[in-house]
C-alpha cells in the first residue's frame, strides 16, 4: 500500500500520508481553539497510526503557525503547496477559511476546517466544514425559548465577524420557534473594553436571558461588567458554540451557572477523554474533539481510496468524503454522535448544552 499526500510520489515518503496543519498556536484564536485542536489532532494521529487501519503507512502532520491571521494563513498555505502537500486541516477562524477557499478549489486539494458551516452555505469543492453552525445553536435556542424563566432575551453579537452573526441567527431561529421573544439585539466589537453603554441598553430591555455571540474573552468581560453594574440577578447569561473555558477564566464566579451550546460534550468515561485528560491535564473541549475527529476522517477517506486502488492525493480523498460517515472506521472511532456530511460539505450533528460549575468546569445540562 503506497500513500502520499500529493500528486507527486517523490514529494513524500511513500509510507507517509502528510497533512498540512495551518495551526493557530499564537494570536486570539490560539487559547480557545488552536491549541486544543492541535492536541486533539496529535492524539488522533497517534490513535490512527496505532490502530493499523492504514497498514504500514503512517499519518504525519506538518504544522505551520498562522498566528490567527489571514495573510499568514495564505502564506503558509502557499509554502505547503510548494512542498506538494494537498491535504490540509485548520482549527478555526471563518475569515481564514473563506480566504483559503478559492485557492483550495483552484488547486484541487482538500481542506478540513473546524469553523462554522451552515446547511444553507454554498458548496466549495475540496472544502469540508466540520462544525455545524446551525443545528447545535438552533437546538439550544429552542431549549431556552421554551422555558418561561428564559423566554425574553437580549442577543449581543460581535458584529465584526460573520461567524458570530451566523451563530446568533441560528440561536434566534430556534428561540423564536419555541416561543421566546427577542427584546433587543445589540452589536459589539471584539476590540471593545468598556461596555457601560451596552450594559445600560441591555438592562433597559428587562430580559431574563442575555445571549452573547462573541469570542470567549469578550463574553467574559461583558458578563463581568454586567455583574458589577447590578440588576441582573435573575438573568441567565448564555452563549453560542463559540464559547470556551476562557469565558469563566475572564469572568470568574460571575459566569457560574451560565449556559452555552457546544458542538460536542465530553463523556468522563470516554477513552478519548480519559487519554486526553491524562496527557494534557484538562478535559478536552469541542475543538480538541474536532481535531481528533479530523484525523479519523482523513484515515477513513484514505482507506476507501486504497480499497479501490486510487491515488491518495487531496483531490482523490475529497471525492471519497461523502462516503466517510458510513464507514466502519468512523462508526468505531468517531466521537461526534450522529455526525454526517451534508451535500454542500458541511457537517451536521445535534450538539449539546453545558453550564459552568463553580470551579469553572463545564457540566452537561440535564
Amino acid at each position: 500500500m503506497l500513500l502520499v499526500a500529493c500528486g507527486s510520489r517523490s514529494a513524500a515518503n511513500e509510507n507517509e500520508l502528510v497533512v498540512g496543519h495551518l495551526a493557530h498556536l499564537t494570536g486570539a484564536d490560539a487559547g480557545p481553539y488552536g491549541l486544543p485542536y492541535r492536541n486533539g489532532l496529535d492524539m488522533g494521529v497517534e490513535a490512527v497510526n496505532a490502530s493499523g487501519v492504514l497498514g504500514d503507512v503512517e499519518l504525519v502532520v506538518n504544522t505551520k503557525d498562522v498566528g490567527s491571521e489571514v495573510p499568514s494563513a495564505v502564506t503558509q498555505y502557499s509554502q505547503f503547496r510548494n512542498e506538494d502537500i494537498s491535504v490540509f486541516v485548520s482549527p478555526s477562524s471563518t475569515p481564514i477559511r473563506m480566504a483559503l477557499q478559492p485557492y483550495v478549489e483552484s488547486d484541487d486539494v482538500m481542506l478540513f476546517s473546524s469553523t462554522v458551516g451552515s446547511k444553507d452555505a454554498e458548496a466549495v469543492r475540496g472544502v469540508y466544514v466540520l462544525n455545524d453552525g446551525s443545528t447545535p445553536d438552533t437546538n439550544f435556542g429552542m431549549r431556552l425559548g421554551g422555558q418561561q424563566q428564559t423566554n425574553r432575551a437580549v442577543v449581543v453579537t460581535d458584529g465584526d465577524n460573520p461567524a458570530f452573526k451566523s451563530l446568533a441567527t441560528s440561536f434566534k431561529t430556534g428561540y423564536e420557534e419555541a416561543g421566546g421573544q427577542i427584546a433587543d439585539q445589540v452589536s459589539i466589537s471584539a476590540s471593545d473594553s468598556d461596555f457601560a453603554p451596552v450594559v445600560t441598553k441591555i438592562r433597559a430591555s428587562r430580559p431574563n436571558l442575555v445571549l452573547i455571540s462573541s469570542l470567549s474573552e469578550t463574553a467574559g468581560n461583558l458578563i463581568t461588567q454586567m455583574a458589577q453594574s447590578g440588576g441582573f440577578d435573575d438573568v441567565l447569561f448564555a452563549g453560542v458554540t463559540s464559547w470556551q473555558k476562557q469565558v469563566f477564566q475572564t469572568a470568574g464566579p460571575a459566569a457560574t451557572g451560565s449556559e452555552y451550546a457546544v458542538y460536542w460534550a465530553a463523556d468522563p468515561e470516554g477513552d478519548f477523554e480519559k487519554s486526553f485528560t491524562a496527557k494534557y491535564g484538562e478535559t478536552p473541549n469541542s475543538f480538541a474533539a474536532s481535531g481528533y475527529q479530523a484525523a479519523w476522517l482523513i484515515a477513513a477517506a484514505a482507506s476507501l481510496a486504497t480499497e479501490n486502488g486510487d491515488p491518495l492525493d487531496g483531490k482523490t480523498l475529497s471525492e471519497y468524503m461523502p462516503e466517510v460517515a458510513k464507514t466502519d472506521i468512523i462508526a468505531q472511532h468517531g466521537i461526534y454522535p450522529e455526525w454526517q456530511l451534508r451535500e454542500n460539505g458541511t457537517a451536521s450533528f445535534a450538539g449539546a448544552a453545558v453550564e459552568f460549575a463553580s470551579d469553572g468546569t463545564s457540566d452537561v445540562v440535564k
